[in-house]
């Protein structure tokens, strides 16, 4: 297990390390052990382990760990829904086998609550598109929740992606949605399951 608190979040980890040095120096003992407690709650939750499973060009996983609290089909598409609270961990990474062909960082949006379904559609988000190997279009998508106000990924498009792979970090509090073609009933996941990186969500 490695943290990417330095790589994703270099402003707050540095400015953290220097109050508590400050404090340090200056013999504030009790804000020097408050700062140290907070760097390493973050430190925690920038923890990143490396997914080293690959699965077969058919397989759809897991993007994300935490609970599954939406599953529909509308108009012939399959969305999964994977809420992300404050314990779990909160990085992400690709679903498929495939090429990215486009990212879209929506900022206009606003910071509801993402576990009301509805209102949260509104919220800031990064869709990923992700084409299969026979054709298939894929959309990830990060979605920024009440807290958080950071989504943190790649921009390169297009890119080659393996399922497993890194894809990126929402800070804090968020959900992750995936959407596919299928039948509904060959989901593998079903709503209120506790589900981790690389679970297998569908195959084809």
């Amino acid at each position: 297990m490695e943290t990417l608190l330095f790589k994703e979040s270099p402003y707050i980890a540095f400015g953290f390390s220097f109050i508590a040095l400050l404090f340090y120096y200056n013999s504030y003992n009790r804000l020097f052990g408050l700062s140290l407690l907070v760097l390493l709650i973050l430190v925690i939750f920038y923890r990143y382990t490396p997914y080293n499973e690959r699965h077969k060009d058919n397989t759809i996983i897991s993007p994300a760990q935490g609970l599954v609290t939406n599953i529909i089909k509308k108009a012939g598409r399959i969305n999964v829904s994977i809420y992300l609270n404050i314990a779990n961990n909160h990085t992400q990474i690709y679903p498929v086998n495939g090429k990215v062909i486009n990212r879209y960082y929506d900022r206009s949006g606003v910071f509801n609550l993402v576990v009301d379904m509805d209102k949260s559609r509104h919220n800031e988000k990064k869709i990923h598109t992700i084409k299969m190997k026979d054709g298939k279009i894929i959309y990830v998508t990060q979605i920024a929740g009440y807290f958080p106000r950071c989504i943190a990924s790649s921009d390169k498009v297009p890119e080659n992606v393996k399922a497993g792979e890194y894809m990126g970090i929402i800070k804090f509090g968020s959900r992750v949605d995936i959407s596919f073609p299928g039948d509904l009933d060959l989901v593998k996941v079903k709503l209120n399951d506790k589900i981790n990186h690389g679970d297998i969500i569908y195959e084809y």
